[in-house]
């Protein structure tokens, strides 16, 4: 439960960290993430979220 929910903060707030260093739109920044998720699974969480 403590993972799904920390994975669920972590595709939120990243894209507020990501996009001040890149000056991306966070929507952008949030499916970018969201895809990398979807495409490689699990496994994408760890390694697309970071």
């Amino acid at each position: 439960m403590r993972g799904l929910l920390v994975g669920s903060l972590d595709n939120v707030l990243c894209p507020l960290r990501v996009g001040k260093d890149t000056k991306m739109h966070k929507l952008m920044i949030f499916f970018d993430i969201l895809g990398g998720t979807m495409m490689f699974g699990i496994l994408g969480v760890f390694i697309g979220g970071g």
